[in-house]
Order: structure tokens, then C-alpha cells, then sequence
């Protein structure tokens, strides 16, 4: 919720040109929080920067996604665009390639968004990284309010363990070949 005027633990800052153009969390422009969320936020603040490149990267730290099934990113922003300022989000595994999945270049956008992140379902050191760039006295990308959810797995057989326990009254019934009540449907896609 970056309700602190510093920096997460297990976050992480880069700046790619000036290194005084960066996200912040202390707010240094007194901006309102236009995100829909309350509070502190994150900032990447150009308009504040004032006339030097701004190309900053806020990375999370590493997530394991191997308990979750359908993971789910959410947060909440405000995409302030003035001129040529791009906001991406882009994913990737610890030393894998980096996958973008939310581009905001040509007009300005707020409120929460969610997006799937199902291609690294069951994956270790998920890495989100929220980059702003191609500014230079423009405005600003506010973010707030950052989850990732989904269906706990903890057995790690793509059914949740809710409906396990619903259906089968424990976690230990079910997997990829099984058809308890005998009915010719796998256990698997009756979940599905």
C-alpha cells in the first residue's frame, strides 16, 4: 500500500538516466492520490523531476507463485500523460525474459486494473517490474494498492483446495487422473 515514505522491503528501484528521476514514495510533488486507492503511493514524478530523462524501473520483490492457481495482478494508478511518457508493466521469472502485459503510451489512464498472470502460474521468483520512461518534464504514474492473488494449491495439483475440501473432504483425493465418483469426467475438469 506504500503507506511509509520509503521504499518496501524487498522492493526495488532503478533509474536508467538521471539518477535523481526515480520513483518515490514520500511524495515529493504533493500530488493527491488520483489512484482510487487512500494514502501513501508510489510516484514516478517528472513533472517534479523537472527537465532531466526519466527512466525508472519499481520492481517487486521475487514472488512464488507455485500455491496459486488463475494468479491475478491488481492494482490501482494514475497514468498522467503530458507528451512522450510510457508506463509498462512487464513480468518475468528470476533471470528469465522479460514479458510486457500492460502498455500506457498515448493517452492518460487511472483506476485499479487486474491482469492475469496465469503464464507463470505454479513459478518461484516472479518478478514485477512497473517502468516508466521516455519522460521528461511530463507528468507522473501513480501506483497503489498492489496484490497478486488467486486460488490457493497448495498440493500443487491445479484444483483449489477449497473445492477439494468441499467435494472431497480433504486434499489427498484428488489429481490430473482421478474420477472419485466414477462418472467418466476426471476429477480435473469437473473443477475446470
Amino acid at each position: 500500500t506504500f503507506e511509509t515514505a520509503s521504499r518496501p522491503t524487498g522492493w526495488s528501484v532503478l533509474t536508467n538516466a538521471n539518477p535523481s528521476a526515480a520513483w518515490r514514495f514520500n511524495n515529493p510533488g504533493n500530488r493527491a492520490n488520483r489512484t482510487g486507492g487512500s494514502g501513501g503511493f508510489a510516484i514516478a514524478d517528472s513533472a517534479y523531476a523537472g527537465t532531466v530523462n526519466m527512466d525508472t524501473e519499481l520492481r517487486t520483490p521475487g514472488l512464488d507463485l507455485r500455491d496459486l492457481i488463475h494468479p491475478q495482478l491488481e492494482f490501482k494508478h494514475d497514468f498522467r500523460r503530458w507528451a512522450s511518457e510510457t508506463a509498462d508493466v512487464y513480468v518475468r521469472t528470476q533471470g528469465g525474459t522479460w514479458t510486457n502485459i500492460l502498455r500506457n503510451q498515448y493517452a492518460s489512464t487511472y483506476g485499479t486494473v487486474q491482469i492475469s498472470l496465469q503464464p507463470f502460474s505454479g513459478q518461484t521468483n516472479v518478478i514485477i517490474d512497473f517502468y516508466y520512461y521516455n519522460a521528461n518534464y511530463c507528468w507522473w504514474w501513480e501506483v497503489d494498492d498492489v496484490k497478486v492473488y488467486g486460488y490457493p494449491d497448495t498440493n500443487h495439483n491445479a484444483v483449489a483446495d477449497d473445492w477439494e475440501m468441499q467435494y472431497f473432504g480433504s486434499m489427498t483425493s484428488v489429481n490430473a487422473a482421478s474420477d472419485y465418483d466414477r462418472d467418466g469426467m476426471l476429477d480435473w475438469r469437473e473443477y475446470v
